[in-house]
């Protein structure tokens, strides 16, 4: 391997592991250590955290899709990708499957549920009244929505990573 095709495999590992890593720990450490913390500092801190992270998450994406385009294209070339010619194609078009899956979760996560639970978060509780014991309804579905795409985004990754070891592992 050249010294640029290594480059852009190291590219290609820093953003699955930031992407996917990411993932990893919100699930596993994050998401369940937030129960102890009040609904109102969690909100704060998860709105604190998502203008953080997003931009991380959509950078180590790109990174991972452009890195993973020119890998390709410098290996066996993209048009072979769709010839199921082989076992390594068959499973390189999995994880580019997979990947796009796990992009599309994530747009819908971070463009239209956030944004969403953002908004009727902000609002405050209806007719101005005291805040309620816990969240209203509607916030609460899309709370359970936004947990259960994260969660799917998580195996989704975590099949990403087999599939990648099983091309490694020829």
């Amino acid at each position: 391997m050249d010294w640029m095709g290594g480059i852009i495999s190291w590219l290609h590992l820093l953003g699955i592991v930031t992407w996917v890593g990411g993932i990893f720990v919100s699930v596993l450490a994050m998401n369940p250590a937030l129960g102890v913390v009040s609904p109102p500092e969690r909100g704060k801190f998860m709105g604190a955290f998502m203008r953080r992270w997003m931009p991380l998450v959509w950078g180590a994406a790109a990174l991972t899709v452009i890195t993973g385009i020119l890998r390709a294209r410098s290996g066996i070339g993209i048009a072979a990708i769709f010839s199921f010619s082989s076992r390594y194609t068959n499973l390189l078009l999995l994880k580019i499957i997979l990947v796009t899956v796990m992009i599309i979760v994530g747009a819908i996560i971070s463009f239209v549920l956030g944004p969403r639970l953002t908004s009727m978060a902000g609002a405050g509780p209806p007719g101005g009244g005291p805040p309620a014991a816990g969240p209203p309804p509607e916030i609460a579905q899309i709370q359970n929505q936004l947990n259960l795409l994260t969660y799917t985004n998580f195996v989704l990754g975590m099949l990403v990573l087999l599939v990648m070891g099983l091309i490694e592992g020829g």
